[in-house]
């Protein structure tokens, strides 16, 4: 099941992550809940927050991650 507890941003990224997995998997993986909410927009959005955690777990570490 799939569901937003996050509790950290590493957290709702791997749920993120898995949301967009399972939507691969639909029967009709190429719905859309809307004209913007697509797949490829999610895999955008998923990729920008990935990539603004990471720099800030290595900002936070002090760049030696």
């Amino acid at each position: 099941m799939l569901r937003s507890a996050g509790g950290s941003r590493a957290k709702i990224m791997e749920q993120a992550a898995a949301w967009y997995e399972a939507w691969g998997l639909l029967p009709d993986a190429d719905w859309n809940p809307t004209a913007e909410n697509t797949r490829a927009a999610f895999l955008t959005l998923l990729q920008e927050g990935t990539t603004k955690v990471q720099a800030r777990l290595e900002a936070e570490d002090g760049g030696d991650g």
